[in-house]
């Protein structure tokens, strides 16, 4: 009974903390207010951008490549644009938010605090993945709203669970990316050139298909295929969860090497800061 006790105490402290730290990334994003309110706005500019572009895009391109889905380009590329701020999350903001962190000087302060050092860079990445998947729901409504993108029966518990998998996968890498700022102090032309790798392997903004197959075997290799895969046939096709479940396992697999990994790193990245000195320098 008093082992259940604790570990129910045990529980709510750690909700707690996580609470906190939402808060705190939720406070500091909403004090620059037009920066917060613009990030909305240039929703709708960007989901125009890319409708009107798709009108260059013929049936003849969408019959070949697309037919799988069976649906125009602009409801393709809209699953694709909106999930690969994923990546951009994972690789690029976690990374500058440690950063700016260690500039103030308030990294040193949290992880000399009681709370485990790792559990402070994994809860530092929680606000950012909250605000994107609030954008990528947003991205897809103002598409099938105001510019007929095609989701007539999506698979809503499917594309969850994708959506959930994804963030793992990616918070791994940009937990592990966030770990070697700490010590290295840069690394942002790594990020960016692994994030158009992905973009330009993943799928985003046209099929595989097109790729040529030694770059298609190298496209299997990365999560962000298997998510937009699975994302695309969960909300334009509406495909039941036997027919999601190959995407979702090599999803899942992804973020069952990817996350342990990133916390080893995470820790070693941290003893070496320590050692160095590090921690209150950039």
């Amino acid at each position: 009974m008093t082992t259940n006790i604790q570990h129910t105490a045990s529980v709510r402290d750690i909700m707690r903390k996580v609470g906190n730290f939402i808060k705190k990334d939720f406070f500091v994003a909403t004090s620059y207010k037009f920066q917060f309110c613009f990030q909305f706005i240039n929703i709708f500019i960007y989901v125009a951008t890319f409708y009107f572009l798709s009108k260059l895009i013929g049936d003849d391109y969408a019959r070949e490549h697309l037919r799988v889905y069976g649906v125009n380009y602009f409801s393709f590329v809209l699953i694709g644009i909106s999930f690969s701020n994923f990546v951009k999350v994972g690789l690029v903001n976690l990374t500058q938010n440690i950063r700016n962190s260690m500039v103030e000087g308030s990294l040193e302060a949290m992880l000399v605090s009681p709370t485990k050092p790792t559990f402070v860079i994994v809860a530092s990445s929680i606000w950012q993945f909250i605000f994107e998947s609030i954008r990528v729901i947003l991205f897809l409504i103002v598409g099938a709203l105001f510019f007929n993108a095609q989701f007539a029966r999506p698979n809503a518990l499917g594309a969850l669970i994708v959506m959930v998998l994804t963030i793992l996968a990616f918070g791994g890498l940009g937990i592990i990316s966030a770990s070697i700022i700490i010590v290295l102090k840069r690394g942002d032309p790594i990020n960016w050139i692994l994030q158009g790798l992905f973009s330009l392997l993943g799928g985003v903004l046209f099929p595989i298909t097109v790729l040529p197959s030694w770059l298609r075997s190298i496209s299997y290799m990365i999560p962000i295929t298997y998510s937009l895969r699975a994302m695309r046939r969960a909300l334009i096709l509406g495909s039941p969860m036997g027919e999601l479940w190959p995407d979702i396992a090599a999803l899942a697999i992804f973020a069952l090497i990817v996350f342990p990994i990133s916390i080893f790193v995470c820790n070693a990245m941290l003893r070496r800061a320590k050692e160095l000195g590090t921690l209150s320098t950039f």
